[in-house]
């Protein structure tokens, strides 16, 4: 079996990785210091979902207040990456801008044209200097097909389905106890309240795919976001009850 190098994928995947990558917060403000306090219980049980071996999903009700609602994963992620350097894969949504488009110019592909991009980034850094290429996945011709529209994404510069089976293989390989953490992605497929049906179907295979894990790795997700989404109840439904965890938000709390 053929081998490639870490430095090779990350030059094949370098022109979208610079243009889409596009994790909502970044390394600097991670690293910031948080002077905000949040609900106890959340931190509690977020600590003991982190040291579980058994408990796979973390769902975190959002903070209702706005200022306030990216404190709660930007500390999380915090404790998960700082001084501990735990392996996270990281995106936060919501109302925002991507790729310097905002308001209507925001549309469900170009979120996940941002999301898939950022993944990408992020899981090369964390694999081994080099990595099996079982079937050709990680080789320069797949990756290059991987960077041609799709007939199904007009608009969009690369293959999602493509990506995402990338972002599939590149998690196999990364080490095996990875945290992904997704903020305010309930609303990731929709545009003016409809769902785009494809790209709610593509966000839907890759949350099932890590929901339901693979053998030999220890994979959770934090979602903070609404507890009516439809892609937690998803994954909820993909893990044994005593696997999922739900922390409401506390109503009487106030930062």
């Amino acid at each position: 079996m053929s081998r490639v190098s870490r430095a090779k994928l990350l030059q094949w995947t370098e022109g979208f990785r610079i243009s889409f990558y596009d994790p909502g917060v970044t390394d600097d403000e991670l690293q910031g210091d948080l002077t905000v306090p949040e609900p106890r219980q959340i931190y509690e049980n977020a600590t003991q979902w982190m040291g579980s071996s058994r408990s796979k999903i973390l769902c975190i009700q959002a903070p209702p207040y706005r200022g306030s609602e990216w404190l709660v994963p930007r500390e999380l992620l915090q404790r998960l990456r700082f001084p501990v350097s735990l392996p996270c894969v990281w995106f936060f949504g919501g109302a925002r801008s991507y790729q310097g488009l905002t308001g209507q110019e925001v549309t469900p592909q170009a979120k996940m044209l941002s999301l898939v991009s950022t993944m990408i980034t992020q899981l090369i850094k964390l694999v081994p200097h080099t990595v099996g290429n079982t079937r050709g996945t990680f080789s320069r011709t797949n990756i290059m097909k991987m960077q041609e529209p799709d007939e199904n994404s007009p608009g969009i510069p690369i293959s999602i389905p493509k990506a995402i089976d990338l972002i599939k293989a590149l998690a196999k390989v990364a080490p095996p106890n990875l945290f992904f953490v997704f903020h305010r992605c309930d609303g990731l497929a929709s545009v003016n309240g409809a769902p785009d049906r494809t790209v709610t179907r593509q966000f839907s295979d890759l949350l099932r795919y890590l929901a339901e894990g693979q053998p030999f790795r220890q994979w959770k997700i934090l979602w903070v976001g609404t507890c009516t989404s439809r892609y937690l109840r998803m994954m909820r439904g993909t893990v044994e009850s005593d696997q999922f965890v739900f922390v409401e938000y506390p109503t009487d709390f106030r930062p």
